[in-house]
């Protein structure tokens, strides 16, 4: 089929679930997949599909109807310049969470021994791990199925890293690191309501969501791990929910061997909490 077909048929499917410019990129994300050209060579250029690829272009157009998110679709995405492979086991990256991994980079702390705690897809592990000149990352995640994905994605970027499948909240070891990053679970259930249809019904839930009577969990656990597990005067990263911003401050102020900072997102919300443990 033609690219003028094919460009005709998507709009008039999709045309009632997306926006004009949604569907202009959506297009030519999935045409660039399934043709391996660019992008300006399929604005410029006609071209066509085989019957193996026509038919995926029209499975991937009703898996779209459905509000299926695109990266699902493709099986993919890019998180920090670098293509992470991925499917409804793990959460889909944020650009909050680049931004993250950006403050991570470019912080001036030690950085040699790694540890991120619920990794997912492994964006943030593999990332630091390619991008931090000798680092020891360690990736922790209790779904097997996500850790099959990190494991496809430190290969697919040649980076060596540990890869550890256990249940944060009974994990027990004698390591010790000098960074700990984590962008656990931080939606109260009580905000499902705000949560888009794509997320809610295609997004891993044990990785979104956190019972509304003990919404801090995950990071409580984390700062009592960090007082015997991190060096001293190394760092923990978080990325936090800002509606709990205020009880993360009263949280963290109950450990005394941490100090804090906190800092916003591009949406200016208080997003991140960089902790530094003092003795």
């Amino acid at each position: 089929m033609y690219s003028s077909f094919l460009r005709k048929k998507f709009n008039q499917s999709l045309f009632e679930i997306y926006s004009s410019e949604e569907l202009n990129i959506i297009y030519y994300n999935i045409m660039q997949q399934l043709t391996n050209k660019s992008k300006v060579e399929l604005m410029t250029n006609n071209y066509e599909l085989s019957h193996v690829k026509e038919k995926l272009f029209f499975e991937y157009i009703n898996r779209l109807s459905n509000n299926e998110p695109l990266q699902y679709v493709l099986g993919n995405t890019i998180f920090n310049k670098l293509e992470f492979d991925l499917n409804s086991s793990v959460l889909i990256p944020r650009p909050e969470t680049e931004e993250l991994v950006d403050l991570i980079i470019k912080y001036e702390c030690k950085k040699e021994k790694i540890l991120d705690i619920g990794s997912g897809s492994g964006c943030i592990a593999v990332t630091l791990a390619k991008y931090i000149e000798k680092s020891n990352v360690t990736a922790l995640e209790i779904c097997s199925n996500a850790v099959k994905i990190i494991h496809k994605n430190a290969k697919k970027h040649n980076v060596k890293m540990n890869i550890i499948c256990e249940d944060f909240l009974t994990f027990n070891t004698n390591s010790t690191f000098d960074l700990i990053v984590s962008n656990p679970p931080y939606i109260a259930y009580s905000q499902k309501d705000k949560i888009s249809k794509n997320i809610l019904n295609y997004e891993p839930h044990k990785a979104l969501f956190v019972d509304d009577s003990n919404p801090l969990v995950f990071y409580k656990s984390i700062l009592d791990f960090s007082k015997s597990n991190l060096n001293k005067d190394g760092n923990i990263f978080f990325e936090i929910n800002h509606i709990f911003c205020d009880e993360m401050i009263q949280l963290v102020s109950k450990y005394q061997v941490f100090s804090y900072k906190l800092i916003k997102d591009f949406h200016e919300k208080n997003r991140f909490m960089i902790l530094q443990k003092n003795v």
